[in-house]
């Protein structure tokens, strides 16, 4: 019994410290997306807005 709670504990663990990784660097990704979208949607707004004024 006493070998059995340590692969369990152990498992748990890794899986623990794999999750938190996983989900650290799906946060920097979206953090990321984020970021490049509201750059991409400011430049389209400008074009757009550059466009009517000068049309």
């Amino acid at each position: 019994m006493p070998g059995w709670f340590g692969v369990c504990l152990a498992l748990g663990i890794v899986l623990l410290f794999a999750w938190l990784s996983h989900y650290s660097v799906e946060k920097t990704a979206l953090r990321r997306f984020r970021a490049w979208h509201s750059q991409t949607r400011a430049n389209t707004g400008r074009a757009v807005t550059a466009s009517k004024t000068y049309v």
